[in-house]
């Protein structure tokens, strides 16, 4: 006898939903390699672009369910919610098994639009993804969600609940997925693996971003000066030159800054914190980019070329200003005797002629 489950999910689906396979159920030639269904544009094969969108951290990262299946397509990681969430574990395309793209004794459901495999409870939910339902209003602000998750988590900003706590440092977090990424920074774990240069991430955002570097992709454009970027956060930055607006303000100072990043940084000069330490020689900074800048000491690296001799730099600051030996252009400009210059530092230098600074 069928469950009362099993029974609402065939009166909502209809003949889209097929009895469960048995594992002697022979399949049709078009299933037969999983290959098939991970190569192919997911939605292209439904027609529809989903525009879901979760809130990762402090970005809204679009069109995420698009971005997973191109991540198991190069890392064979699923992150969609059929999995109950983000999976750390990196799976080996190569057992087709671990992918749901072949049915098993747990996963006999199989969906029409992209080929996948899915428990009962789970295939109604993936559908959404597929036919962009979102059914589960927010009664606060009017937002609707595909699913009832979703809505909690979402409620939470609203009530500003925060159940999740982080054991080693007491922060806490409105979401169990966020609470996670959290935990990676104490672990060092970094389960987001990029394919093409192994550079590997805390957060699967943070791959995705990291991903446009090798693509060169920049989707956020800026209406008012053509300018685009391949982070939406850098958009919205970038946006307030525009506008003016400093929303993020020092309540020791009353400075204020267009970025909340800035602000963070700039508290770090009236506490004195140095929280980023080089392991080699225990030297610290207060900001993640110059420890990363001081490591190349140690490596030698030198990640930015001069496309117009050989020459190569360890900082892009330095390439700039090499680069404008080549163009004659001298972006540095003092503001008292009008005199321009290659390098920020000489115009830091010239500056003291004006002040009497003696360095």
């Amino acid at each position: 006898m069928r469950s009362l489950n099993e029974f609402n999910l065939r009166k909502d689906f209809g003949n889209k939903l097929p009895q469960a396979l048995s594992t002697n159920t022979k399949l049709p030639q078009s299933l037969s390699s999983s290959a098939r269904f991970l190569s192919s544009d997911p939605f292209e094969r439904c027609g529809r672009q989903p525009g879901v969108k979760v809130k990762e951290e402090d970005e809204s990262v679009e069109d995420f369910f698009h971005f997973a299946q191109h991540l198991q397509q190069q890392t064979g990681e699923c992150l969609t919610a059929c999995c109950g969430g983000s999976n750390p574990k990196s799976l080996s395309l190569s057992d087709p098994a671990k992918t749901h793209s072949r049915p098993s004794a747990d996963r006999p459901y199989h969906c029409q639009d992209c080929g996948k495999y899915f428990r009962i409870n789970d295939i109604k939910r993936h559908q959404r993804i597929h036919s962009g339902e979102r059914p589960f209003p927010c009664f606060q602000c009017g937002k609707n969600f595909p699913t009832s998750g979703d809505l909690k988590r979402h409620e939470r900003i609203h009530t500003g609940e925060r159940p999740y706590h982080c054991l080693q440092c007491g922060k806490n977090f409105s979401d169990s997925g966020h609470l996670k990424q959290h935990e990676r920074m104490h672990t060092g774990e970094r389960p987001y693996q990029c394919p093409q240069c192994a550079k590997s991430f805390y957060r699967s955002g943070d791959l995705k971003r990291h991903l446009r570097i090798h693509s060169g992709e920049r989707p956020y454009k800026c209406l008012q000066c053509g300018k685009t970027f391949s982070d939406s956060g850098h958009l919205r930055g970038h946006q307030r030159i525009h506008t003016g607006e400093r929303p993020h303000r020092c309540t020791l100072c009353e400075k204020s800054f267009f970025r909340s990043g800035d602000l963070k940084r700039h508290h770090r000069t009236h506490t004195g914190e140095r929280p980023y330490q080089c392991f080699q020689c225990g030297k610290s900074f207060s900001e993640s980019g110059h420890l990363k800048e001081h490591r190349r000491i140690h490596t030698g690296e030198k990640p930015y070329h001069c496309n117009q001799c050989d020459k190569s730099f360890s900082r892009l600051e330095r390439l700039k200003g090499h680069q404008s030996i080549h163009t004659g252009e001298r972006p540095f400009h003092c503001t008292q005797c009008g005199k321009n210059f290659f390098r920020s530092g000489e115009l830091k230098r010239h500056q003291r002629i004006h002040s009497g600074e003696r360095a």
